[in-house]
This record gives C-alpha cells, structure tokens and sequence, in this order.
C-alpha cells in the first residue's frame, strides 16, 4: 500500500505544495477509503442465508419458509461447501425484476 501512499503524496504535493500534514491526512483517508470499499466488495459478492434475509428486509425464519415454497431464489442458489450462498448481483436483479407483493 505504500506505493500507492507515496503516489498520493506526490501528486498532492503537486497541487498543494509542501504542505506535509495535509498531505499525510489526505493519503491516509485515501488509502482507507480503498481499502474499506475493497473489503466491502470482497464480502458483498456472495450472501449467505443470514445475510440475504437482511438484503430483503427479512427474518432467517421467512425467508426459509420462501425457499421452501420454492421461491425463484432457489433457482439462483449456489452450494459452497455444503451452504447455500447468493451472488449479490443475481439477487438484485431478480429483486428488481418481480414486484415485492406476492413474490415467489
């Protein structure tokens, strides 16, 4: 992470001038925003049960009583080691597809 710090720097340097401090507090909150939205982005692609209850505005216990009736969600479901997961992406689209009311 460094590298990319010290291109930071430069390039504030650049804009700024030798203002060190400023400098420093604008590298590091940089480098913790990216940080933080790669780790979200790394945990987010793939929910498990618990987590896809949440995305829906559901509790574990109704969303299990839908994927029993066979929801659609069933259809999108991947087994990794032995659980259920759901690709964030295929949830949002089939979500975005079907009215809330009703949904299967």
């Amino acid at each position: 992470m460094s590298g990319f710090t010290d291109e930071l720097r430069a390039a504030v340097r650049v804009e700024l001038g030798e203002a060190d401090d400023l400098v420093e507090r604008v590298a590091e909150a940089a480098a913790q925003k990216v940080l933080a939205a790669l780790d979200a982005r790394e945990s987010s692609t793939y929910l498990s049960t618990v987590q896809l209850a949440e995305h829906m505005g559901l509790s574990t216990r109704a969303l299990y009583m839908r994927l029993r009736r066979g929801s659609s969600l069933s259809a999108i479901a991947l087994t990794v080691d032995g659980r259920k997961v759901w690709r964030r992406r295929d949830v949002d689209a089939l979500l975005s597809s079907k009215p809330r009311t009703g949904e299967k």
